[in-house]
């Protein structure tokens, strides 16, 4: 975010016991589409890959903004190989080959450490975004 010249929240607030920072950038669009839940943003990002330029679309300080962003790997694209099937810890699985689905894992997990479970399942339909 800090990269693409998006705000975080500045302002931190108590939601359910949880404290939650408050008052950034709110996306409204990419690329002149409008952008009303988390799932418009991932399923816009399907037809994209790294280097693409997108522009969102976002409202700051009570203004509609225009903020152009180059896409970059996700954290988490890296291949994750799977166990033998006698070992003793659970099998993992080979991260998704979509970049849109690892963004929005990305978004996911920097919710949850921000906001807590909790808030972010409700705001992404379900544990992990959906996905």
């Amino acid at each position: 975010a800090d990269k693409a010249g998006i705000r975080g929240g500045d302002v931190l607030t108590d939601i359910n016991g949880t404290e939650v920072e408050l008052g950034g950038d709110v996306i409204i669009g990419i690329d002149n589409t409008p952008v009303r839940k988390i799932d418009d943003i991932s399923s816009y990002l399907d037809s994209k890959k790294v280097g693409d330029i997108v522009h969102l679309q976002v409202i700051r300080d009570n203004k509609i903004k225009d903020v152009a962003v180059t896409l970059g790997p996700s954290q988490n694209s890296a291949m994750i190989p799977s166990l033998p099937p006698d070992s003793n810890m659970p099998e993992q699985s080979p991260a998704p080959p979509s970049s849109s689905n690892n963004l929005l894992r990305d978004f996911y997990e920097n919710c949850v450490n921000m906001a807590g479970r909790d808030l972010c399942d409700g705001l992404f339909g379900g544990a992990g975004g959906g996905r």
